[in-house]
This record gives structure tokens, sequence and C-alpha cells, in this order.
């Protein structure tokens, strides 16, 4: 028994992980003994055990799977035992135990025959068994039995329920089939070879070898000659029926069987392949090998189950309390906890993965993105305000605006007058940036929610809500901040801007310093030829050619707009040129000051903008946070008191509970095991 004394840690160890319940997760090595009805299979299995202990009858017998613990122990003075695994009972009648199967059969199945793949489990403690796991299937079944609840398609069941059993690599199949039957017709060597085509992993037994027709030879089948299995076959002779009736012990019929296959004229020669004790020892052997090539696998199974099993448990985090004031604290906690990860985003520190998988611009990094998308919008607004303006109407507000200012001022009414449609149009950009960020504020709290497996639907309704609630007042009052700073601008136009005085290309130019030969430029002042170079950067082809020109076609201009007809009147009956009214230099320095002045509005909220909008609707959203959900809270404790955890995630939870522990049980059976094979 030097075999069974090395296996029996390694099967107890199998099957000390099997009761820790992961077998649902894990796969563990097992012999499965599957059959047609009838072919034998109870019997060889009480003869391996060397136990009469199996429910006899007509028709299916095996109506749920029996998961056979055999621990074989070296004392031959041991009273044999019995323990199922659903009871603390200890079993040494086996004719009790085999009344206790069928009782726990009928509670499952019923009492007419119905099959049911829910395994009884039954450890048997005996000198005279292997130490050996085996599960004893329900048997292949063609036809239902006469006034029984068994289904028209009863074969199908039993044949998937093997499949079941016999498709996990890690499980030996034991095929049982009648010596005195055509193999190639076995469904049991059929169903093995469809899940185990080389046959590597199954073991051929043939009972009723004293049936078979006399001048028939199974040594062929034996010799692996007609169905080829990696392991072989192993002929048997059990109890027959007769042998059943007239109460023969198993013992009895173990040793008549080592003498038949002693005396048997063909067979003795080949021992090797004949009896119980054979077969046992060869199973024994497979299951050792099978354990010992898996077990390596098994383990880094359990720790990767493990760690995956703890990661979902602290996703979804404690279960959510019962009592109020807990509960309160719960959601405290965890809108703290929301407020976090909205900061780290938002701030670029922690990374938000896209639904693709991929890490996208985050952060400041991103808002410098919509920061820029606004300046083009803004620019795109105030340039084209300036290539819009006519000089003609340029020259109307010139002459208009004389009767209200000295000579060489313009009053801000013609300023207020050219940037209103402008800065009225910036509002829109302003909306379409707020509300860019607030998008990009709402897709960081989706990511944060969704990662908060912890919260059921309705407990994330609620805090999901006060957070929107709080970006969408935040994102209403900053819009009306900065139409309020826009509407100041387009009230007050003034400014004490350094560059707006000093750029004055009037002011920069001394002529002293200019060369005599060039203090003029094409009959003009060099002054005024400086300045038209720099409106020119700003308003491409408006040069003093242009300016002539629309001073020169003014009446005409007058007299083709029905508004100004009666303007048009005035001129002509005064009998004076336009050039008596405006100067080029007055409509140049008109320009330059007016391109100046939008320059300096444009600078200006080209950095307050996007500080209000990052200041307060992004830094003070996230520095905020926190306290407006205490201070919402507070207010609906009423409300979120009914708040209750989705049942859905309390069911999870324990369910992880569950395997968690099973795997926790199973990592500390490993422990204790020294690996030694």
């Amino acid at each position: 028994m030097a075999l069974f004394d090395d296996l029996r840690p390694v099967i107890q160890l199998i099957d000390d992980l099997r009761d820790c319940g992961i077998d649902s997760k894990i796969s563990l090595p097992r012999i499965a003994v599957i059959g047609t009805q009838s072919a034998g299979k109870s019997s060889l299995l009480e003869s391996i055990v060397g136990l009469d202990f199996l429910p006899r009858g007509d028709g299916v017998v095996t109506r749920r799977p029996l998961e056979l613990r055999l621990i074989h122990i070296d004392d031959a003075d041991y009273v044999t035992s019995a323990q199922f695994g659903d009871e603390d009972k200890t079993y040494h009648d086996f004719q009790e135990v085999k009344r206790k199967i069928e009782e726990k059969t009928n509670e499952v199945a019923g009492s007419k025959k119905n099959i049911v793949n829910k395994p009884i489990t039954l450890t048997v403690h005996s000198h005279d068994c292997p130490t050996l796991t085996m599960i004893d299937l329900p048997g292949i079944t063609r036809v239902p039995m006469k006034n029984s609840d068994q289904p028209e398609d009863i074969e199908r069941i039993t044949k998937e329920m093997t499949m079941h059993y016999i498709e996990d690599e890690r499980t030996i199949i034991l095929c049982v089939a009648p010596a005195n039957s055509d193999l190639t017709t076995s469904d049991a060597i059929n169903l093995a070879r469809k899940v185990d085509i080389d046959g590597e992993r199954t073991l051929g037994v043939l009972t009723k070898i004293d049936l078979i027709d006399k001048g028939t030879s199974i040594l062929p089948t034996l010799k692996n000659e007609i169905i080829e299995l990696k392991h072989g076959y192993i002929a048997v002779k059990n109890r027959s029926q007769a042998d059943i009736q007239a109460k023969m012990e198993v013992s009895e019929a173990l040793e008549l069987e080592r003498k038949y296959f002693e005396e048997h004229k063909e067979l003795r020669a080949h021992s090797d392949y004949c009896g119980t004790d054979n077969l046992s020892k060869k199973l024994s052997s497979l299951l050792y090998e099978q354990i010992k090539t898996n077990l390596p696998s098994i383990r880094q199974e359990i720790d990767e189950n493990f760690r995956t099993c703890e990661k979902e448990l602290q996703r979804l985090g404690e279960p959510f309390p019962e009592n109020n004031t807990q509960k309160l604290y719960y959601l405290i906690t965890k809108s703290k906890e929301i407020s976090e990860d909205v900061r780290g985003l938002m701030e670029g520190k922690k990374p938000l993965i896209s639904k693709t998988g991929k890490i996208e611009f985050q952060g400041f990094a991103y808002l410098q993105i919509l920061i820029s998308k606004f300046y083009m919008e803004k620019n795109t607004l105030f340039v084209n305000g300036l290539k819009d303006l006519q000089p003609v109407e340029v020259i109307l507000d010139i002459i208009e605006s004389k009767a209200f200012s000295l000579p060489g001022f313009l009053p801000k009414e013609i300023i207020e007058k050219k940037i209103w449609t402008e800065l009225e149009q910036l509002k829109n950009s302003v909306k379409s940036f707020i509300s860019d960020v607030k998008t990009h504020n709402s897709k960081i709290l989706k990511f944060v929610f969704d990662s908060k497996g912890s919260l059921g639907s309705e407990v994330k309704r609620v805090l999901n809500k006060i957070a929107l609630d709080y970006l969408e007042k935040l994102a209403k009052e900053t819009q009306e901040y900065i139409c309020r700073l826009i509407d100041i601008e387009k009230e007050m136009i003034w400014t004490n801007d350094f560059v707006y005085f000093t750029k004055d290309i009037g002011m920069m130019v001394n002529t002293e310093q200019v060369p005599n030969a060039i203090q003029t430029y094409n009959g003009k002042d060099y002054k005024l030829h400086k300045t038209i170079e720099f409106i020119k950067t700003e308003i491409p082809g408006l040069d003093l050619a242009e300016i002539r020109k629309n001073i020169s076609n003014f009446p005409t201009y007058l007299r083709t707009r029905p508004e100004f007809l009666d303007k048009f009147k005035q001129i002509e009956k005064s009998k004076l040129q336009v050039s008596n009214l405006v100067s080029e230099e007055e409509v140049v320095y008109f320009y330059e000051k007016l391109i100046r002045y939008y320059n300096v509005l444009n600078r200006n909220l080209s950095d307050t903008i996007p500080k209000i909008v990052v200041v307060s609707l992004v830094k003070d959203y996230y520095g905020g946070l926190e306290r407006f959900f205490t201070d919402e809270m507070s207010e609906k404790i009423d409300q979120l008191t009914k708040v209750c955890e989705d049942n859905s995630i309390a069911k999870r939870r324990a369910t992880y509970k569950d395997i968690f522990d099973k795997l926790l049980k199973s990592k500390e059976v490993l422990q204790t095991f020294d690996g030694n094979f």
C-alpha cells in the first residue's frame, strides 16, 4: 500500500479544496465513472471500495451523481466508516448507508426514477479501499421507464450530464463497458472520444467478462488493438445479479475474481490487464499524476481568482447601513471620496480613460485645448469686425462726431458703436466655452460615478444630481458674471493701458531723427506712412489710395442709400467737397485708434475670461463640491434616509464574499501542504 500512502495527502488536499466550495469556480482533478445503464458501474465501484453499499433495483438506480471519497487506512483493525458531506453522523452499517443514499436520492429526484444533477458526497475510510476520489454518474439511458418521472428526452439529459463532467480536462474518464457488447458502439467510449480525442485521460474497463460468447477473445481489446486509449483497458469480474441475490460478500467476489483470471487459459498470461486490484492501482497512479501535473495551475487559478474577488469586494465597498445616522455618515463619506476623485481628475493627477481604453488629455491640459478654441473664436470675431468696417462708414462717423468733440479726438460713442456688435456676439462664444467646460466636467462626474460599483443606482442618482446641480449653479453664475463684464466693456469705453498710448505711431516717431530725404512718403508725412503700414497689418488692402477713393466716392455712397439721401443733399447744397469735411489723416488715425482699442480689449478679455472660467467652473467646483454635498445632504436629510442599496449590489457583494471566503480557506489549505510528491 506504499502508493496509497503517497497518494493520501495529495488526494486529501484536493478533497479539502473541494470542501472549500471552490469547484464551482476552479476545476479539481477527479475520476468520472461513466457508462450505459446496467453496464456494471455499481458492481465495479463496490469491488473497488470492497463493500456492498450501493442501492440496487430495476432500471436506473444511480439517479444523482455520487461523489465517492475513498481514504485507505493502514490499520487492518480499523472499523470501516462513512460520512455524508451534508451530515456530521458517522456510519458503520453500510446497509444503513445504502438506505441513506436512496433517501437522499428521493429527496431531490423524487421516488419515480427522475434524474437530477445534484451530487451526493460520501467519504469512506477503510483498510480495504484505495485512496481515490471518484464520481459515479447516472447511466446513459435510451428509453424512459414506464410510470416514471423520466422525461422523453432522457437519453439527451443523461448524455449532457455525462458531458458536463467529462469535458473538464482535469477529469480522468473511467469508461465502463460490458465485455460481451460491441465496443465500437459503446456510448461511454464515444462520448469520451468527443472530449478526449487522443484518449490521453481515458481508461477503459471491461465488465461482465464471464458472459462473453465462447470462442470470442477480448485480448485484442485489452492490447489496445480495437479502439486505442493511452491508458488502455482492464478487465474485471464483479458480482453477478445472482451473486448479489445470494448475498455474496464483496470480499468473496474479489477472491473469486483473482482465481478466475489466474485460471483463465487466455488471460492468465496477461494479468496486468485484469482484476480490480490492478484497476485500483492504475486509477491511483493516474489520479496522482493528474494532481501532480495540475496543482501548480490550480494554485495559480486560486491566487488569480482571489485577487479578482478581493478587488471586486473593494470596489463594492462595505454594505449600505440601515441605521439613518450611519446611512447619512456613509453618504457623506462616499461624497468625500467622489469629491477627491473629481479633484484628482480635474487636476490631471488621475487618468481619465475613454471607453476605448485610451487615456485622453485631461485636467488643465484639456482646459488649454478649450481655451485655445475660445481664443480662436474670439480672435476671428474681432478680426472680422475690423475687416467688415467699411471706410465710407468711418467717414460718415467722423463727420457726424465732429459736433461732439474737439478736433483730433474720437468721442466714445463712435468706438462704442463699432465694438458693440462684436462684444454682443462674444457672449455666444463665452456661452459655448462654458458649455464645453461643463460638458467635460460632466464627463468626469460620469467616469467617477461609473467607477463606484459599490453605489447602487438610487444612491448614485441622489449624489449625481447634487453634483450636477452644483455644476449647473456655477456655470450659470460664471456666465452671468462674464456677460456682465462684457456689458461693462460695452457701456464704458475707456482704457488706461500704457500700450494703447505708447504704441501710437504719431507719438512713437520722432521726425527729428528721420532724415529729411524720407520725412515725406509719396508726398505725405512719414508718420502717416508708418501708421498706414500698421493698419495694413490688421486690415490688408486698406491704404491711402483706398481711403482717398472712398472719400471721393462718399457722395455717391450717400446718394445710393435711401436713409442717407438727405445728408447727400445737404453736402451738395453746401457746394463743399468731402475733403473739406474729413481728411484722409483723420480716417487713418481713426482706424489706428480703433484697432488699438480692439487690441487692448481683445488682450484683456483673452486673459480675464479664461481665468474666470477656470477658477469659477473648475477650481471652485472641485474645491467646493464636498461642502456643497454636505450642505445639500443636511437640507435633504429626510429624503436621503429613505435611500436604500440596490438588492443587486447587496447580492453581488454577498456572492463575492462567499467566493472570497472559500478562496481564502483554499489558500490556507494549500499553505498546509508541503508540496512534495
